[in-house]
């Protein structure tokens, strides 16, 4: 005993540093939640250089516990229930749904009202500019006229009217200002009847800053754009489906403003990307913007991949279905899809749409689907009806 209070005395701040890791050690793993892995990614047996021959892939196995396994027990029975629904109140769930909307944009009325960006919890924004460029009101001012909120419509529409200029520097995603601003502008143009001209001004405004991405090379736009002429971002490669979202606002655009430059453009990409070598009409979520050529050979419908299949099918549709080629082209991929990424889970049986993922150069399945796939149920529908129902 007294060699080891000797030991302590000498070596004090060593047992007190030492004690001092042990337990920040406890303390840091205790804090750290379990990490759950429910994908496995497997190879193959064989190797496969071109991808029209990509191989079934192995079973697939994860873990599940029981709270999960009883959620989906339940969705299955309530899918194949023929009557389990009868007595729903479909009106009280709209009016649920249109609550919920409004009470969203009221607080964010309140707390951002203008702000590209909102923190519902700091209860504050931020703009993606210095002067901001009314993402969140041109984005949702269609949706507020579907749902009948027309004084909340009416907010937001004055102020694009009169507070928004795109007159301004600032570097802005290409992809989201045309989906979300542009389109925006445009649908809610044409819900209240085509008769807002503020609105197609600013359409148009925005449209011209935007349409300089387009010159390039190939006509692939960078994923980023100057609201100024007073540069230009240029990127090597861009993604897949950002370059091919822009098709049907610039196309309208096109059609509202009679000016043929914003169709050209866009246009261009698609053709680009029609020509381009494909594995089976699927398409790798990465593109060279200075050859026009897909890289890679990962495959997904979900994040840089999914909306690539969703304008091919609503070209030919915006088009009056003249335009074949792109409903030819929508067709082979789907059957693409079916070949390679639908499978059905080895317990429940549920059918999922998997992806390829770029293992050195060389396809793998991955049974991974990722929540923006669940976009391919509704555009199938549509593909089945041509937009008739």
């Amino acid at each position: 005993m007294a060699a080891l209070r000797w030991l302590l005395r000498r070596y004090k701040w060593l047992v007190a540093i030492s004690a001092l890791l042990a337990l920040f050690t406890l303390i840091h793993f205790k804090r750290q939640p379990t990490e759950v892995k429910l994908v496995r990614r497997y190879r193959s047996n064989e190797q496969h250089a071109n991808m029209a021959n990509w191989p079934t892939p192995l079973a697939q196995h994860w873990r599940a516990n029981t709270e999960q396994l009883a959620v989906l027990d339940t969705i299955i029975h309530d899918a194949q229930c023929t009557t389990c629904h009868d007595d729903i109140d479909w009106s009280h769930r709209q009016q649920r749904v249109v609550s919920a909307a409004r009470t969203a944009w009221h607080s964010y009325a309140r707390d951002a009202f203008g702000h590209d960006d909102y923190f519902p919890l700091s209860h504050r924004g931020s703009n993606f500019t210095h002067l901001g460029i009314g993402y969140i009101v041109a984005d949702v001012l269609d949706t507020l006229w579907l749902m009948g909120l027309r004084d909340e419509y009416k907010m937001g529409r004055d102020f694009l009217a009169n507070q928004v200029s795109f007159d301004q520097r600032g570097t802005v995603s290409l992809f989201e200002s045309t989906i979300r601003i542009l389109g925006g502008l445009l649908s809610a143009y044409h819900l209240s009847g085509e008769t807002d001209t503020k609105l197609l001004m600013l359409a148009d405004d925005l449209g011209s800053r935007l349409a300089k991405s387009f010159n390039t090379t190939t006509g692939i736009p960078p994923e980023t754009a100057t609201l100024r002429s007073d540069g230009m971002s240029f990127a090597h490669v861009c993604s897949t489906s950002e370059s091919s979202t822009l098709q049907l606002e610039f196309r309208y655009l096109a059609h509202l403003t009679n000016n043929p430059m914003y169709k050209e453009s866009v246009d261009r990409i698609i053709d680009v990307m029609l020509n381009a070598p494909k594995y089976d009409s699927l398409v790798p979520t990465r593109i060279d913007a200075k050859t026009g050529l897909f890289v890679g050979t990962e495959i997904s419908l979900g994040s840089r991949g999914d909306s690539y299949y969703e304008y091919m099918l609503k070209q030919w549709l915006q088009t009056k279905q003249s335009e074949v080629d792109l409903r030819v082209e929508y067709d082979a991929a789907v059957r693409g899809i079916k070949k390679y990424l639908v499978r059905t889970s080895p317990r429940q049986g549920l059918t999922y749409v998997g992806e390829m993922v770029d293992v050195t150069g060389e396809p793998k399945f991955s049974p991974k689907m990722d929540h923006l796939v669940c976009f391919l149920a509704g555009n199938l529908a549509l593909g089945a009806t041509n937009g008739t129902h």
